[in-house]
């Protein structure tokens, strides 16, 4: 009996870490449950589409941020910015980016009562369109 509880439970544990090794498209479907974007090339560039933020304190609050660029041809607005986790807010202009402007999206992530390997997706919402992207907020929260 304690041997089929051990085989389920390794079994269960590399499932879960083949599933955190896969594409962060895939990620993006099975947190959100919507279509992954296909990469653009009218539309907002980012610096990164990962930040990782190292190893933190449990209770840190740390801020990071996200450079883009519009090369779209015309004006785009970023109008969410929603992350899986009420640990991460995000701030973004509301205002119209213009063609070839760059900016930045501000990220503030409080670790209080993580711990372990933390993964925050940021799913993106851009007009005209309604083109998505994904961004993730990558580390580890030490006790």
């Amino acid at each position: 009996m304690k041997s089929k509880v051990l085989f389920y439970s390794v079994l269960a544990a590399l499932v879960i870490l083949s599933l955190l090794n896969f594409k962060y498209d895939f990620l993006g479907k099975l947190l959100f449950n919507k279509q992954a974007p296909a990469p653009m090339q009218n539309g907002l560039s980012f610096d990164k589409d990962t930040l990782f933020f190292g190893t933190i304190r449990e209770g840190t609050q740390g801020k990071y941020k996200f450079i883009y660029t519009n090369t779209a041809k015309s004006a785009l607005t970023i109008t969410e910015a929603k992350a899986t986790c009420e640990c991460t807010v995000a701030d973004w202009p509301k205002t119209p980016i213009p063609p070839g402007e760059s900016g930045e999206i501000r990220i503030e992530y409080n670790s209080y009562g993580k711990n372990g390997d933390i993964l925050v997706p940021i799913l993106l919402t851009v007009d005209p369109g309604t083109k998505q992207y994904y961004l993730f907020l990558k580390g580890k929260v030490m006790p």
